[in-house]
């Protein structure tokens, strides 16, 4: 991601973030970035904070719960979301798409498009 974000443009702003979510940030994290590294540090704290399934309680239907993972995902690694879906039961879906964390989600949307539908098919059961 470093090679691709302009950390300089996001030196100065001040994201819109919700309260509970702010809270759950690590108190050295700036919310109003002064250098390119604190932006960086902002947006992969954010990034961990709302992409991870390790920050998700067990489902209270894990039968109905379908999780994505990519397989070559550098920023929540294979053995983070293996070690959650196991602690949410082997009855919790696993699909595994191609590519790393941006481009999983890029390239196969319809994947993931297709869970939360087969998710809530399941819930309607």
């Amino acid at each position: 991601m470093s090679k691709n974000v302009d950390w300089t443009a996001l030196v100065g702003t001040t994201p819109t973030l919700p309260p509970a979510f702010q809270q759950g940030l690590p108190a050295s994290v700036a919310l109003t970035p002064s250098t390119d590294e604190e932006a960086s540090d902002l947006v992969e704290n954010i990034l961990l904070n709302s992409c991870s399934l390790n920050n998700l309680n067990k489902p209270k239907r894990p039968d109905c719960a379908v999780c994505v993972v990519a397989t070559d995902d550098l920023f929540i690694p294979a053995y983070a979301s293996a070690n959650t879906l196991e602690r949410f039961g082997p009855e919790c879906k696993q699909v595994k798409v191609s590519g790393g964390h941006a481009t999983g989600f890029m390239v196969h949307h319809k994947v993931f498009r297709d869970a939360v539908v087969e998710a809530l098919a399941k819930l309607e059961k």
